[in-house]
Parts: structure tokens; sequence; C-alpha cells
């Protein structure tokens, strides 16, 4: 057990339990000379090191660093490298400087699988090139938001973390075509990826990538908007049939119809699909994913607003397993669509018709006499002139419904809401109403000699002239 335990701890001596006298005597004397106060010596005493070390893989940083400070045998097993092979530094991130990571990846060396850098902005080249080597048998790695890193990180990650089944560089390293290069040639067993708002990225560099990582089945290209284009969408439907998640929303201009048509027919696997803010795309992609995609499970469209409610009505017959639908300014949205989503996708959970300025009360009604009612948990219904009190009847309908958003809508009284709220404790009902103005009897807003307001209050008495300013 001894040579294991020792083995286990990279050769650092096991903590020595007190002997049963030993620990008797100070049980009843309640001494706490030895190693730690009593509560540990008893742990010690009842656990072996193994024991305590499968304790400690469990716990986060915070917990392992207090657990250091408690004795010195705890020191030594908390920081023992096989125990931090998950760092998440997110809730440090700009207290994180290079000399910090260069000590946790010296002491974690081979043990470490998952590295979240999550907005740690401090961080330089010249702390992760020389470095990264230790991580060779790193698995998941997050460099999001990581904004002073450049390619060269990229690069020498590559030649090191053969291993890597996600990245994510969204909106951090400098990510431009040779980076895409070396992360095709080096990362092959990359699943997830994700590279939103790389915008130093053109068409060339994607194709690369689908072309080498055969086993890439989630990819988000959010806001790349040089990269983004039919012949991207062409490559990656060529060579990732197996894609499950794509997110190429905040593509404006550059993605069209025939480039979803690519995706549709080559990905016919897909459960989640973003395409919010691609402003050119019609019905006539809403036809490709709902004539294809029969697996979808989320459909984001916010702010498509060439989408038609006969392209809609057709991807929820072609779809109807969607659990997950975002239609936010689809301003061809009408009640008719919003019966036929509830009469074909049984399973809908979340949904979101915010803006939708021609759904009125009769739309969520229809919805409350479907299946869907009894799975909608989460109803964004902000902006929507047409409701009115009344629509409040027809949520109390909706079982499991947990949230509702209800902001700016003109038709809906704070009564109404509270009357809701007071039916429905569980339900989170998000709205807001403007304060109202004091009453004009009491005070008045006058402008002064220099334009500014200056509130002005009345007295007791009943004179116009009377004014306490």
């Amino acid at each position: 057990m001894a040579a294991s335990s020792n083995s286990r701890n990279g050769g650092l001596p096991s903590p020595t339990a007190p002997s049963k006298p030993k620990l008797e005597a100070q049980l009843s004397s309640g001494s706490t000379s030895t190693d730690g106060d009593l509560s540990v010596c008893l742990i010690n005493y009842i656990l072996s090191p193994d024991a305590l070390l499968q304790i400690f893989f469990n716990l986060d940083i915070i917990s392992l660093c207090r657990c250091a400070q408690v004795c010195k045998s705890w020191n030594r097993l908390a920081l023992d490298g096989s125990v931090w092979k998950n760092v998440n530094l997110f809730e440090f991130q700009i207290a994180i400087t290079g000399k910090v990571f260069r000590n946790i990846v010296t002491r974690c060396r081979g043990f470490l699988r998952k590295l979240n850098l999550y907005g740690c902005q401090a961080l330089q080249d010249a702390d992760l090139v020389p470095f990264i080597g230790h991580c060779s048998r790193l698995k998941e790695l997050n460099l999001q938001g990581c904004c002073t890193l450049t390619s060269a990180s990229i690069s020498e990650m590559t030649k090191h973390c053969h291993d890597l089944v996600r990245l994510n560089v969204s909106n951090g390293p400098v990510v431009d075509d040779a980076a895409c290069t070396a992360i095709a040639s080096g990362c092959k067993r990359l699943e997830h990826l994700d590279l939103a708002w790389c915008a130093r990225m053109s068409e060339s560099g994607v194709i690369t990538l689908v072309k080498e990582l055969t086993r890439i089945t989630s990819l988000i290209l959010r806001g790349c908007t040089g990269a983004v284009n039919d012949a991207s969408m062409k490559a990656i439907g060529e060579h990732c049939p197996q894609l499950t998640v794509l997110d190429v929303s905040h593509i404006p201009h550059t993605l069209f119809d025939p480039g979803i048509g690519h995706i549709a027919a080559g990905c016919k696997h897909l459960r989640h699909i973003n395409l919010s803010i691609s402003t050119q795309l019609t019905e006539q992609s809403q036809m490709f994913l709902a004539e294809h995609c029969h697996e979808l499970r989320t459909v984001e469209v916010s702010l498509c607003i060439h989408m038609t409610a006969r392209g809609f009505q057709a991807l929820f017959a072609g779809c109807p397993g969607l659990q997950r639908l975002d239609m936010e300014e689809c301003y061809e949205i009408t009640d008719a669509t919003i019966r036929k989503l509830g009469q074909n996708c049984h399973g809908l959970r979340w949904l979101s018709i915010s803006h939708c300025v021609h759904v009125t009360n009769y739309g969520i009604e229809c919805l409350a006499h479907t299946p869907c009612r009894k799975t909608l948990q989460v109803l964004e219904l902000d902006n929507l002139p047409l409701i009115t009190d009344s629509v409040t009847e027809f949520l109390m309908r909706f079982p499991r419904l947990q949230r509702v958003d209800l902001y700016d809508c003109g038709g809906i009284t704070r009564n109404a809401v509270d009357a809701l709220q007071e039916r429905a404790p569980g339900l989170a009902v998000q709205t807001y109403f403007a304060p109202s103005l004091p009453s004009l009897e009491m005070q008045e807003l006058a402008e002064d000699g220099q334009g500014r307001r200056r509130r002005r209050r009345r007295c007791g008495c009943s004179k116009a002239c009377c004014v306490i300013q």
C-alpha cells in the first residue's frame, strides 16, 4: 500500500497517521499538537492517503487550495499533480498572470486533461508557448477571451496537444488561415471547435479545417463574416456528414440559401442550427432544412426577416422533434403559425416569438390546447402589442412553465401580472412597468434661467404664488 501511495503522489512521502495510543492520549487531554487540529488527525487516522486523494479528485481549485492550508499532509496531497486534472481558472480571470500559469502547468504536467483559461487576458504568447508542451495529454482547452494571444500560441499548442477533443478560441486569440492549417494538421481528433468572431479567417481556412477534421461534430462559426459563405458551407456539407451542431449566426451579408442547401443535404444528422441575424436567408432555407434535417431539436432564426410563415409550417412538419425554437423578429409569424407549431412539435420546451407583432391572444390560446402545453418551460413574448391581460388565463394552462417574458407588452397591466404571480408562485414573470409620475399637485418641474430643470414644491396654503424652492 505504501509503495502504491508514493507512486500516486509523484514520489512524495505519505502522511503518517498517529498511532492508536497516541491518538487516545490526545483525545483524553484535548491536545492538538500533531500535524493539524484534532479533527484532521481523526480523518488522517480513519482514511488512507489513497482515500483522501479520491476525495480531492472531486474538488474544484478553490477547495483544493483551502485543503492545502489545513496541514502538511493535506498540503502534499492537495497539491499533487494527479489531483489537478481539471483546471478551471474562469473565476480568477485577470488575476491569472504568466507566473501563476507557469506554476500550475508545471505542477500538473502530464496529468492535466481539461484547462479553462476563459477571460485570462493577462496571458501572453511568452507565457503559453514555453509551457504548453507540458500539457501533451490535454483533451479540452478553452482560450475564449484570451485576446492577447496570437496564432503563435495556437501553432505551438497544435505541436503537442494531439489528443485535443474540444477547442474553444472564440473572441480571443488571433486565428488566421495559418492557424487553421496548424489546427487541421495537429489536432485531428477534434470533435468540438469554436471559432466564433475569428474575423481574420477566410473561407480557405474553414475548408482546410473541415477536410482534415473528420471527427468534427460541433462547429461554431458565429460572426466569422470573412469565412462563412456558400463555398465554405459546401465544403462543410461534403466533409462533415456527422455534424450535429452548427452555428453560423451573425452573418448578415455573405450567407445565402444555396449554402444552407449544401448543409442540409450533407449534414442530415444536425440537431442544433443557429442562423440568427443571417438576414439574406429566405423561405428556401426553411424548405431545405424541412426536407433533409429531420433530427433537428434546436432552431434559432431570430431576425431572419425574409423567412415566411409557409416556410415555418413546412419546418414544423419536417422536424417534429423540435424542443427549442427562436423566431424573434420574424415578422410574418401569425396565430396560424403558432397553432401549426403546437400541433406538430409535441415536445417543445423553449419558444421565443418576441417582436412577432401579428401574434394575438388567440395564438397563445391555440398553443395551450396542443400537446406541447405539457412540455413547454420557457415562453418569451416580449413586444407583442396585440396581446392583452386575457393571455394570463392561457398561461395558466402550461403546467411545466417556469418562465414567461412580457417586456414592453402594452396591453398587459401590472394588475394582471400580479394576479398571475399570485396564482402561479413558482412561475418567473419577467416584465417591467415604468414608475408612475408624482402628482402635479405635490410637485412641479420648472426651468430656471439657465435652462436646467428644478423640482418645485408647493406649501400647504392654496396661493398659487407661494412656492417653496
